[in-house]
């Protein structure tokens, strides 16, 4: 008698054998028609400075989303789709584009929202797979350079039953962190991300401070200069000079940024004339940082008060950077300080007090982040902070002499030197996945 069990089985088309699915518990479904096409699935798309293109909306091109006439331009349905495949070639683009993802729960393209942003680089074939989330879905193409330029894309959109889509995250994107609800990248530190510029809206910023030895002051003695602007509140700005110790350093320039007069960031570059005074255009409350652009220094480099002489910031020599902990927060941006690193050595002569304090000139308000008064010996104190600064908020770093002491007592102080690790946050919301420098 015949067996059922090793009877050969009947032959079944290919089509039947493979891309199966029970659709919701009713009878299986072939998928051999698995990429769907649409009106204006297959496009080419020139996208001028700063405009938005929609592509499948018939190149519908505007400057803004807010310009957008959405009652003429409906969403295209997906419902019966799981992933949307997004196909593009940036080979004839010179710039940056921005893909939008906008899904929506009907064809009002003006009630939907942008669920993923990736970056496309130029000169790139570009693929991705996305998930369907809702009703319906549109797409956009933003150009992100900031000069007159004309970006042809060329591109396909087609819808799939399958259910395999890319992860949104690739490790060579730029990551917009507000669009995405799972990142996991085992493959990177976040830190180095940071450091390398694949985050667009974050930046990390360190102040190195040294103090060489002892310049024999009680108090108000910033690291690598003397007696300093106290920086009380009320003070008014004023102008500034910049000069070397160096002959050499004539011609260089150096880039010096600060606070004004309205309690803003300004930033300008100086041409210096060596042990000459070089002056500022601006006038300054607090300067926060000084880099040097042409090369190292040869000599210190000093900035003060043109009338007064009182110091606003100092740069040892070859240091290419300031050598005094002064920050300014810049405009558009929150700050968070890490951790502040302290080594160096004491002599047992005094206990002087290491602060560090931040200052707010628009509120006239100040609060200490920072205290060390260790005495006699080696000191090497590493402090995690994880304190947030404002837009405008200004960081200064001092020692001064401990209880007791007069204005000309020795510090005791063989050699200093302080780390503060910053990160900034970009808080423009047009900056959210960009660079920001």
């Amino acid at each position: 008698m015949a067996s059922n069990f090793v009877k050969t089985a009947p032959s079944i088309k290919k089509s039947l054998q493979s891309g199966i699915s029970f659709n919701q518990g009713f009878s299986p479904k072939s998928n051999v028609k698995d990429n769907a096409g649409f009106l204006f699935n297959t496009f080419t798309s020139n996208i001028g400075t700063s405009n938005i293109v929609y592509p499948i909306n018939g190149n519908y091109q505007t400057n803004s989303a807010s310009d957008f006439n959405f009652s003429s331009n409906q969403m295209t349905p997906s419902g019966e789709f799981n992933v949307l495949k997004v196909d593009l070639d940036t080979n004839d683009c010179s710039a940056d584009i921005k893909l939008n993802i906008r899904y929506g729960h009907n064809q009002a393209l003006g009630l939907s929202e942008i669920k993923y942003s990736t970056i496309i680089a130029p000169s790139t074939q570009f693929f991705r797979n996305y998930p369907i989330e809702n009703e319906y879905f549109s797409i956009s193409l933003e150009g992100t350079n900031d000069v007159v330029d004309f970006n042809n894309v060329k591109g396909r959109v087609t819808l799939s039953q399958f259910t395999q889509y890319n992860a949104p995250v690739q490790i060579e994107d730029s990551i917009n962190r507000f669009k995405m609800s799972t990142l996991e990248r085992e493959g990177n530190d976040f830190d180095n991300d940071v450091i390398i510029g694949r985050v667009g809206d974050v930046r990390k910023r360190e102040r190195l401070a040294i103090m060489p030895s002892d310049y024999g002051k009680s108090k108000n003695i910033l690291w690598g200069v003397e007696e300093y602007n106290e920086f009380g509140f009320g003070t008014a700005a004023a102008p500034l000079v910049v000069r070397s110790s160096s002959a050499n350093d004539s011609g260089k320039r150096i880039s010096i940024s600060g606070i004004n007069e309205l309690n803003k960031e300004i930033k300008e570059t100086i041409t210096l004339a060596g042990t000459s005074n070089a002056f500022t255009f601006e006038e300054y409350k607090f300067v926060g940082f000084m880099e040097m652009i042409d090369g190292a220094n040869d000599g210190d480099i000093i900035c003060e008060a043109n009338l007064t002489g009182i110091p606003y910031n100092y740069m040892a020599n070859n240091f290419g950077k300031s050598s005094s902990l002064l920050y300014t927060v810049p405009d558009e941006t929150a700050a968070i300080i890490k951790e502040v690193k302290l080594n160096g050595k004491l002599e047992l002569i005094n206990s002087p007090d290491i602060s560090i304090r931040s200052i707010n000139f628009s509120s006239n308000t100040s609060r200490m982040i920072y205290f060390n008064n260790q005495g006699d010996g080696l000191v090497d104190d590493a402090r995690v902070l994880d304190i947030k600064l404002n837009a405008g908020d200004c960081v200064i770093g001092q020692i001064e002499g401990g209880l007791g002491n007069t204005d000309t007592a020795n510090l005791g102080v063989s050699s200093l030197s302080c780390q503060m690790n910053m990160y900034e946050y970009s808080v423009a919301t047009d900056r959210i996945g960009f660079n920001f420098n």
